[in-house]
């Protein structure tokens, strides 16, 4: 992978100019166009697909609480089963909400990928609601973090009882965000190869329009306009210093920021397999490693508790 290397006199033009460069013309070697392959879900040409609901029952009755469980981008819902497990087991009903998957005109506006997002987030806020149940928590994952804030910080009559934000997008390490630069070519209906385990993806390949809507979604969320509603929801961020994507440092600077200074930002060194990608997939147990899973889980169970532990304990 190529690294700039910056001297006394500073070689700022590699940085600013011939880095960006570089990723233009890579990647637009990279972007296809055409149907994108390995569909999992059929969907009919140029609409949004209704969001998928799913409730998981407690393994004891009655439930003492009610989560909202959300996944990443092109990711298959069944991604966060091993989590769902872990709070099912803990007492709690758990509602999976699975994103809208591509389908129909790549070419699409982004505005019309994030509208299907977030009807997905608020069908599953709604449908949480009409559980008749007092305590109501969420969990995202990734794009399902940000979809989450942004949702929230939309919805004046929302509430929560805590919240857990595994590797959120709220800010992009510096080679991920270059992924702007290809954007402009999403008009032409160009996607480029998923990066995620083929076994936990919607499809093989990613629209350019997709990746838009996401950094849409993170500049959405940079400021918070709900600040006071957040600072008191009990809530922990879970990332690895090490994530592909997602700057550890970023994301502190980002809680400071909006000044959350309740929150607990908790970093995770995932210890399991070597595969691509490890850091950023922490809602698999086999990536993270059997003690850091166990420890993120347990900081969870502590969040969601009936009187949240709030910092979370690190």
């Amino acid at each position: 992978m190529f690294s700039p290397r910056y001297t006394a006199h500073g070689n700022v033009w590699v940085r600013d100019l011939l880095f960006p460069a570089m990723v233009v013309v890579c990647g637009a070697a990279c972007v296809s166009v055409g149907r994108p392959g390995g569909d999992s879900q059929a969907c009919s040409a140029g609409e949004l697909v209704v969001p998928a609901l799913e409730w998981f029952d407690s393994s004891s009755q009655p439930a003492r609480g009610s989560v909202l469980v959300s996944h990443g981008l092109n990711n298959r819902p069944e991604i966060m089963t091993d989590l769902i497990d872990e709070l099912t087991a803990d007492g709690l009903d758990v509602l999976r909400v699975a994103l809208p998957p591509e389908c129909g005109d790549r070419s699409r506006a982004a505005a019309r990928i994030e509208e299907g997002w977030l009807e997905a987030i608020g069908r599953g806020f709604e449908e949480l609601s009409s559980r008749p149940t007092e305590l109501r928590y969420a969990l995202g994952y990734s794009l399902g973090a940000v979809l989450t804030l942004a949702w929230l910080d939309a919805c004046a009559s929302c509430d929560l009882e805590a919240m857990a934000l595994i590797a959120p997008p709220v800010e992009l390490k510096w080679l991920a965000k270059r992924v702007r630069l290809l954007t402009p070519f999403r008009h032409l209906g160009m996607y480029v190869p998923s990066m995620a385990p083929k076994q936990y993806r919607q499809r093989s390949r990613v629209s350019l329009a997709s990746y838009r809507a996401l950094l849409n979604m993170t500049a959405a969320t940079r400021t918070l306009a709900r600040r006071d509603f957040f600072a008191e929801v009990p809530t922990a961020v879970f990332v690895s210093r090490q994530d592909e994507f997602v700057s550890y440092r970023g994301v502190v600077d980002w809680v400071g920021a909006n000044r959350l200074d309740a929150w607990s930002v908790v970093p995770v060194e995932p210890s399991g397999d070597r595969s691509r990608f490890r850091d950023h997939l922490l809602v698999l147990p086999e990536h993270v490693g059997e003690g850091p899973w166990h420890g993120m889980v347990d900081q969870i169970r502590a969040l969601f508790a009936p009187v949240p532990q709030w910092p979370v304990p690190q």
